[in-house]
């Protein structure tokens, strides 16, 4: 699980929380109990969760939980048979506005709620509160540039190519560039010995304050404008929206996270700055600046 646990917070105030638990073999035929307990000591919810035949296979499992909107921060104890360990779960203290890193609207195609993709990833903890967006054309929210090609292609979305923004002021830790995008929709493959990070393609890094860091990939190969070192305010054009890496078609990918590394950072719950309002979009949204 990752080094630090927070809450989520819903439109309706109400609290998300999730984790997910490496499953020991001594552990696997057993069930996992675990109990949220507020530090108010007047808030509690205990659960007993049966691990399924795909938590076996995985070994590992999700516990989850909606709690209402005033619930503290609280210690999770987990038990999987072999002794009980405890972790602080917080609500995130947000001390800095994230905008939306583009000019023009966007669907928001992936989010982060629980039972979404990002919420459950293992292999990067890091992503866990991330998106998927997809920028729009300006005429008419368009989200193709005309008919698609036969087959389709990656430049047939108003996405591909559109301007990629700084979140906010920071210094950028990591930029890499180089890795191809891909020319048809849902065609990249992996090359050989390709790491772990080649999921995210041509990515920046970006260190904020209060050790928040935003991660932004999936950028256009060549279009990375940004160098590591180099101070970037809240606007700064760092590239342009592509296919690279794991990518079904042209998006930008944004989490953040606190630490450079998506690998062995804990996700954050960062809420973003748009159309005048603070809060965490989620799948099937339009917003825009």
């Amino acid at each position: 699980m990752p080094n630090r646990l927070f809450f989520s917070v819903l439109p309706g105030g109400e609290l998300e929380f999730s984790c997910i638990v490496v499953v020991p073999g001594a552990a696997r035929d057993g069930v996992t109990s675990w109990a949220l307990r507020g530090q108010d000591n007047r808030h509690s919810l205990t659960l007993r969760q049966p691990l399924t035949g795909e938590d076996l296979r995985r070994g590992r499992t999700m516990i989850s939980a909606v709690l209402p909107q005033g619930w503290p921060d609280s210690v999770l104890t987990v038990d999987l048979g072999q002794g009980a360990s405890e972790h602080e779960v917080r609500v995130f203290g947000q001390h800095q506005s994230f905008i939306l890193p583009f000019a023009s609207d966007a669907l928001v195609v992936g989010g982060h709620r629980i039972g979404e993709p990002h919420r459950a990833a293992f292999d990067l903890p890091g992503q866990q509160f991330g998106w998927d967006l997809v920028a729009l054309g300006p005429q008419n929210l368009a989200f193709l540039n005309g008919p698609l090609s036969t087959p389709p292609r990656s430049t047939d979305l108003a996405c591909y190519g559109q301007h990629v923004l700084a979140p906010a002021p920071g210094i950028v830790v990591a930029a890499t560039d180089g890795i191809p995008d891909a020319e048809l929709l849902g065609d990249q493959q992996p090359p050989a010995g390709a790491s772990l990070l080649w999921a995210a393609g041509n990515h920046v890094v970006i260190r904020h304050d209060h050790g928040v860091h935003s991660f932004l990939a999936h950028l256009q190969k060549g279009s990375v404008d940004v160098a590591a070192g180099q101070q970037v305010q809240t606007g700064t054009l760092l590239g342009s929206a592509g296919s690279s890496g794991n990518a079904n078609g042209p998006h930008l990918h944004l989490h953040f996270m606190d630490g450079p590394d998506p690998i062995a950072a804990a996700p954050l719950p960062i809420q973003l700055t748009a159309e005048g309002d603070t809060f965490a979009p989620t799948s099937g949204q339009i917003i825009g600046p």
